[in-house]
């Protein structure tokens, strides 16, 4: 039965691993579909079946830890007669469209008053210019190096410290917030 198969891999395999709360939300899921049917069951066939319940993403990672749960099986308390074929859907396509200048800009006055979140805005921002995967990286990377160039011409970016509004010093940093904000 599928629910042994689950059981096993849960309580052996998924206590071990960093992302054993998600497996064990996948387990769930596969439980209420798949729980009473045996390995047997498992073909193309009904995994599209399965698919048809669920969203994409969410069957892909069902099914995913499913096969996993299976080959571990094979392993340890195996062999299994054969191993079933399974069939995953396609992960969704990149993001092809980005925020525009004015869109982020809308953002951050929408998150004005909730200075954490503003916080997770930028530095979501800065993550995406900073590996390249953002259409005006080079564009805001030139601000950023720009904004280097100022503090370093005013002594400021040369690891010296700044002080705050109350006079009490500031770590330095590398003025990414402000040509985000600038941007």
């Amino acid at each position: 039965m599928i629910a042994e198969v689950l059981a096993a891999y849960g309580s052996e395999v998924a206590p071990d691993k960093p992302s054993a709360r998600n497996i064990g939300y996948h387990i769930s899921n596969v439980l209420k579909w798949w729980g009473e049917k045996r390995v047997s069951d498992i073909s193309g066939k009904s995994c599209k079946e399965y698919v048809k319940t669920k969203t994409a993403a969410g069957a892909w990672g069902d099914l995913k830890v499913l096969k996993a749960a299976v080959k571990y099986w094979h392993g340890e308390y195996g062999p299994l007669d054969a191993i079933p074929l399974f069939w995953k859907p396609g992960l969704n396509p990149p993001k092809e469209r980005w925020l525009t200048r004015s869109e982020a800009a809308r953002l951050l006055w929408a998150a004005r008053r909730y200075q954490h979140l503003r916080r997770m805005i930028l530095i979501g921002a800065l993550h995406r210019v900073a590996a390249g995967r953002h259409p005006g990286a080079a564009l805001v990377t030139d601000r950023f190096q720009c904004r280097h160039d100022v503090e370093d011409a005013r002594g400021q970016g040369a690891g010296q410290e700044e002080t705050g509004a109350e006079g009490q010093a500031r770590p330095p940093h590398h003025g990414a917030p402000e040509a985000l904000e600038a941007a």
